[in-house]
């Protein structure tokens, strides 16, 4: 199991937002959750990646740092028992692609460098085949690209970066929150 969200309750204001979701995500498993605007998937996805704290219920993720259990699973852990620098020990595992994108100022390759360089002490010369093959995973010519800046890249282009830059650390789990928002069917039908 890779996230285990058990009774899971979040209100802003007074106003209910999330009231008593269960939710189990295994490794290699595809989860959809869908629901209209404003029904809380944004604040689902913010609880899983310990941005919010729960009013009620916990949140648990595989620990891929800690000793495998006999089965040869991850422990689960809670997130609320976490300090900051295990969180980060265990988000180095996942990777989160976001609604607006959250490309940084510069070059689509300073994009796509930057958590393997800071994450995983990789060099430029380990990152760029990495790169390549994460920018032609989402059908975008790394030769055309790559030396791109964010501010030349068209929508679509800057959400398969966007994408890019998640692959790009061969995470366990990767998150996506409206993923394909934007994007023609075509370029929709490669990203699933």
């Amino acid at each position: 199991m890779e996230v285990v969200v058990e009774d899971l309750h979040k209100a802003f204001d007074g106003k209910p937002v999330l009231q008593g979701v269960n939710l189990n995500v295994q490794r290699g498993q595809m989860v959809a959750i869908v629901g209209g605007s404003g029904c809380g998937k944004t604040v689902l996805l913010k609880h899983i990646t310990a941005h919010f704290r729960p009013d009620k219920g916990k949140v648990l993720v595989a620990d891929h740092e800690a000793p495998l259990e006999p089965d040869g699973a991850a422990p689960l852990c809670n997130l609320e028992t976490l300090d900051e620098m295990r969180l980060d020990r265990i988000r180095t595992h996942w990777a989160v692609v976001f609604q607006r994108n959250a490309l940084l100022t510069g070059t689509v390759f300073q994009n796509l460098a930057m958590l393997p360089r800071e994450a995983k002490r990789m060099t430029d010369e380990q990152i760029m085949p990495l790169a390549r093959k994460a920018l032609v995973d989402v059908g975008l010519d790394p030769d055309l690209v790559m030396f791109r800046d964010r501010e030349e890249l068209s929508g679509g282009m800057a959400k398969r970066v966007a994408v890019a830059r998640a692959l790009v650390m061969d995470p366990i789990l990767v998150m996506y929150d409206e993923p394909t928002a934007g994007l023609d069917p075509e370029m929709c039908a490669q990203i699933h």
